[in-house]
């Protein structure tokens, strides 16, 4: 009888020690997936974040790029506005020295010239304005 309860006690034993044997398995293969699925997401956050700072890069490149304009242009419009200023000097002495229809022709077709020179700069100046907004919608 003593033999029966040690063989029972045995059988029980090693039920036990293939139910752990398994659980631990078990327990393996769930811990290989999740190294698996962490490995993986962690790739795709560095593939995601490479690419957000290659979008960054290109946004801060293009923001030099309109700098660079904005800057080129303005000093364009001062170049313009001495222009413009030395125009006026010589108009005033012409028409000193000439006076007359012919000078008052000459002087419409500048003065048109010149509108002609502001809306063209208008224009720019609202791309540039437009571009600006793009870059700062888009960088937020």
């Amino acid at each position: 009888q003593e033999m029966e309860i040690h063989q029972s006690q045995l059988r029980l034993f090693r039920e036990h020690m293939l139910t752990c044997i398994r659980d631990l398995a078990t327990v393996q293969q769930e811990l290989a997936m999740l190294r698996t699925g962490s490995a993986q997401r962690l790739n795709e956050l560095q593939q995601a974040l490479e690419e957000s700072n290659g979008r960054q890069r290109h946004c801060w490149e293009e923001v030099q790029w309109l700098h660079a304009r904005v800057a080129s242009h303005t000093e364009l419009l001062r170049d313009r506005e001495t222009q413009s200023t030395l125009w006026e000097q010589r108009m005033s002495r012409l028409e000193g020295q000439l006076g007359g229809e012919h000078l008052s022709q000459l002087v419409k077709e500048l003065e048109a010239r010149v509108a002609v020179d502001a809306t063209a700069r208008e224009a720019q100046r609202a791309l540039a304005e437009e571009r600006f907004e793009y870059l700062e919608r888009h960088t937020q």
